[in-house]
């Protein structure tokens, strides 16, 4: 009972922290439920924490690929950061991060946008979708950069495919340390007060097993997990010498 309750924690975690999909040679974290950054900057720098920068969002077929994965979102702010702001050389140019020009005349772009705050000038960032209003589209925006707001990263797609994987920024190691810890204590205490023969050696490794499935985003892998460990407990002859 104590490893499935570490199995439902630990997978309401990453729902909160966002997923990765893939799509051809790239994948892109979509932070579609996890914590609001307070500007651009802090979208640049979340992205950074998982080696990967704000999404370059240049064709149809890419904006549409995100659409498709960003449209559930349910509660404001309802628009995410790319990696596109207004170019330093012209108030009607943009420059993706990569280095590559925009211009204000693609197809992308929210109709009426960009105003650049209706031409009182301020608005060097873009975002995919209005902030207050789900707009079903999710074209660009330009908005002021010090806005809160979600945001889509994207970096190479490892060798090995990471669709709807979760990535965790640092401090989530720590919170998914004392939850394990935790977890681990309560099964421990568990058996001792049952004075079940399963050793406390077991219990832990058992919980380490799914954990770590869990907490590398495999969610397909948890059931197999599970029954990993109980055939563990079936040969523990063999487990014992493993572990």
């Amino acid at each position: 009972m104590k490893l499935l309750a570490l199995i439902l924690i630990l997978q309401s975690l990453e729902v909160v922290l966002g997923s990765w999909y893939s799509n051809g040679t790239t994948e892109y974290f979509v932070n579609a439920s996890g914590k609001i950054v307070d500007n651009y900057q802090a979208a640049v720098e979340a992205c950074a924490l998982m080696n990967a920068k704000l999404a370059l969002v240049k064709t149809e077929q890419v904006h549409g690929f995100l659409v498709g994965k960003i449209s559930n979102v349910t509660s404001e702010p309802y628009s995410f950061y790319i990696g596109l702001k207004r170019s330093i050389l012209s108030t009607t140019e943009f420059q993706w991060n990569d280095g590559a020009n925009e211009t204000a005349k693609n197809t992308l772009w929210l109709k009426w946008e960009p105003n650049n705050y209706y031409g009182l000038g301020g608005e060097d960032c873009v975002q995919m979708g209005l902030r207050r209003r789900k707009e079903a589209s999710y074209k660009w925006n330009d908005v002021f950069c010090d806005l809160s707001g979600r945001y889509i990263c994207q970096r190479p797609r490892a060798t090995t495919p990471t669709a709807s994987k979760s990535s965790a920024p640092y401090y989530v190691i720590a919170i998914v340390g004392i939850i394990f810890v935790a977890a681990a204590g309560c099964a421990l205490f568990y058996f001792k007060q049952k004075g079940n023969s399963t050793s406390e050696k077991q219990v832990t490794n058992d919980a380490v097993v799914v954990a770590n499935a869990i907490y590398n985003g495999y969610n397909n892998t948890v059931e197999s997990s599970v029954n990993t460990v109980t055939g563990m407990r079936g040969h523990s002859a063999v487990y014992s010498e493993i572990h």
